[in-house]
């Protein structure tokens, strides 16, 4: 075999080719990497779904009060007068307002019945909506809805639990109610 050498080293012609061979190679991969950027990780493609973050938050403000106003599940409460735009933004600059620090509360839910031996059959039978304040608290948060067509909400005062056969009273209302509370909602047992 011939051998081609320089100052200090020889190469054998074998090692040459493969050399050489190894380059093309190379070569030829790089281009098809090139050439195909569907098949490339670190190209995004045009396909491909992107997520772009809004950085003008909409005002919703309007949007609540229709949303509380139409939802009977939505707690009786009214906005403050402060707008979206003029509290401070939210990007990470200010201190954070309305944050729950005993976790966050959960969604009203119709928990039960409020009944009255009145004469006015509209407001006979109300039904008694509830939540705990925060998780694994004592206190609850109580609102009815009157029987009227538009379905007013009136907030309760009770702060503690309320039970099955409890007697309290509804603001604008005379006389008071016997509370009749739903049972919890629980596995079964079914012996198949």
């Amino acid at each position: 075999m011939t051998k081609i050498c320089f100052d200090k080293f020889c190469f054998n012609l074998k090692n040459i080719y493969i050399i050489i061979i190894v380059l093309i190679g190379l070569f030829i991969f790089c281009n098809y990497v090139i050439q195909n950027p569907l098949d490339n990780p670190q190209k995004k493609c045009a396909k491909c779904i992107t997520r772009t973050f809004i950085t003008n938050p909409i005002n919703t403000a309007g949007m609540n009060t229709i949303r509380s106003n139409n939802n009977m599940i939505s707690p009786p409460e009214r906005s403050y007068a402060l707008t979206r735009r003029s509290m401070p933004p939210q990007n990470g600059n200010s201190i954070p307002i309305n944050t729950p620090t005993r976790g966050e509360p959960t969604n009203f839910q119709k928990v039960g019945v409020l009944t009255n031996n009145s004469n006015d059959p509209d407001n006979a039978r109300l039904p008694l909506f509830g939540r705990p304040k925060y998780p694994g608290s004592n206190d609850y948060d109580y609102y009815v809805m009157d029987g009227s067509r538009n379905g007013n909400k009136i907030a309760i005062d009770s702060k503690k639990e309320l039970d099955t056969n409890d007697e309290i009273a509804v603001p604008s209302f005379n006389g008071s109610y016997k509370v009749s509370l739903y049972s919890y909602d629980q596995p079964k047992y079914i012996p198949f």
